[in-house]
């Protein structure tokens, strides 16, 4: 954490800071600061791990369904980004997951893993 400018405690963090770190919230900050292929071969060993835990799903709902989560709603746009589906084949593997149960829309085009099932 960032402290007062003069604090002795505070020159490492602050040091840091002024050496271009990045404030980290959450995964999703830290995902955004990776090379682009490195996204994408994360991506494509989440999308094999979940596609070999439900194996009966298509290989596209099983790639959106890795990259959906519980407690962070996504937008549509993020997601066809990240799996590198076109929009159709997203489209397609989201009615799947949401008629399976294991996606939800929110409000505002977001969609997030559904906690009830898989």
């Amino acid at each position: 954490m960032p402290g007062p400018m003069l604090a002795p405690l505070s020159s490492g963090s602050n040091a840091l800071l002024k050496d271009g770190a990045i404030l980290v919230r959450g995964a999703d900050d830290l995902l955004a600061e990776l090379p682009e292929e490195d996204r994408r071969r994360l991506n494509r060993a989440v999308a094999a791990r979940t596609a070999s835990e439900r194996p009966d799903l298509p290989a596209d709902a099983a790639a959106l369904l890795g990259a959906l989560d519980p407690d962070e709603p996504r937008e549509a746009d993020a997601l066809i980004a990240q799996i590198g589906l076109d929009a159709a084949r997203f489209s397609a593997a989201l009615l799947h997951l949401e008629i399976e149960g294991l996606a939800t829309a929110l409000p505002g085009a977001l969609f997030v893993r559904s906690r009830t099932r898989g």
